[in-house]
């Protein structure tokens, strides 16, 4: 079996440095075991720390390559350019770390 490791979300915090809310930390869990663009737009702007570091911000620190610009949409809605790639879960748990020490 797979050793796989897990998102540790004990040092993230909202901008008012209280521990993100339970609603953000199942988010995070849901797109780590989910890894999709609709997830991955779920929670690219949730802020990890006092900063105000978003883990899409986390992420580009992590990897310089990753995309600077996001899904494109209508008024509506309606996407009209989609993530041109997602994180893998293995950048999320770097990112979270980054973020959060």
């Amino acid at each position: 079996m797979e050793n796989r490791k897990t998102v540790d979300l004990r040092y993230a915090t909202n901008m008012f440095g209280e521990s993100i809310d339970k609603d953000c930390y199942n988010r995070i869990i849901n797109y780590f075991n989910n890894p999709t663009y609709s997830n991955w737009d779920d929670i690219h702007g949730i802020i990890l720390n006092e900063s105000c570091r978003t883990l899409w911000q986390a992420v580009v620190a992590i990897d310089s390559t990753f995309p600077k610009t996001g899904r494109k949409t209508t008024l509506e809605g309606k996407i009209i350019e989609d993530w041109q790639k997602i994180p893998t879960p293995e950048q999320i748990i770097e990112a979270i770390f980054f973020a959060t020490h």
